[in-house]
């Protein structure tokens, strides 16, 4: 009979209507500290981003769902929900294992519509993809058009092998010494023709250039390894000394 008032009462006053009410373990989340935390890729156990209203209908074992963070944008998070029901749709969603991973069971992560997400609802950060599993979700994305939805974007590290981008230009990272060697990837013919993103570029292996510092260097992919190796040994019979 009291849930029943309530709900009335909330109908006819919905701005009385609080997440914290619905989700009371909220209260006691160090919001700060988790927001901190999360990166794209994560998995996370958030209250859903529906109208309170709606979410006041659900019983509250249905009212966190786990959401995968794709992307924080300008200070918000935006990401995909999960259910334990399989999406009609299958192709486009993901199956989280609880076997694979920390949730509290296994599920189906729908990635036809991404959601933001409010940072004061979620409850924690429970795990995070393998680096397999988000190129898996990031194909899936990719395969749909939709200008709407965010693929899960973690930034490479700047390894040897790494095709770096300086402004408007390429680089491929041939060592990390110190200081660093990088070759230009440039569109004027030269003695070593790469392909990169579906785009055929060059690298003159006379021409080294010495990097002290990675400020204003970020990488965008790498090269195969068949590659690397073929630049290596190209490089290494032209600059026997170098």
């Amino acid at each position: 009979m009291l849930k029943f008032i309530q709900k009335i009462w909330y109908r006819l006053f919905p701005s009385t209507l609080k997440i914290e009410k619905l989700v009371p373990d909220l209260k006691e989340v160090d919001t700060e500290k988790i927001v901190r935390t999360i990166k794209p890729g994560d998995i996370v156990i958030a209250a859903m981003n529906i109208p309170l209203i709606q979410l006041l209908d659900k019983s509250k074992d249905h009212r966190l769902r786990p959401y995968i963070i794709a992307q924080k944008d300008h200070g918000k998070f935006f990401g995909y929900c999960g259910s334990s029901k399989k999406n009609r749709y299958a192709n486009n969603s993901f199956y989280l294992s609880s076997d694979e991973y920390e949730v509290w069971k296994s599920g189906w992560i729908s990635l036809e519509r991404c959601f933001y997400i409010p940072e004061d609802y979620i409850i924690s950060v429970n795990d995070h993809l393998k680096n397999k599993d988000i190129s898996k979700i990031n194909s899936i994305i990719r395969k749909q058009h939709n200008i709407n939805l965010k693929e899960i974007y973690v930034p490479l590290r700047i390894t040897e092998g790494s095709v770096v981008q300086n402004k408007d230009k390429l680089y491929y990272v041939y060592e990390l010494s110190r200081p660093a060697k990088f070759f230009t990837l440039a569109s004027q013919k030269a003695p070593l023709k790469v392909s990169y993103n579906n785009k055929t570029y060059f690298i003159n292996p006379h021409t080294i250039k010495k990097v002290k510092s990675f400020s204003g260097y970020k990488a965008v992919g790498t090269l195969p390894k068949k590659v690397r190796n073929q630049i290596r040994e190209y490089q290494e019979k032209s600059n026997p000394k170098q």
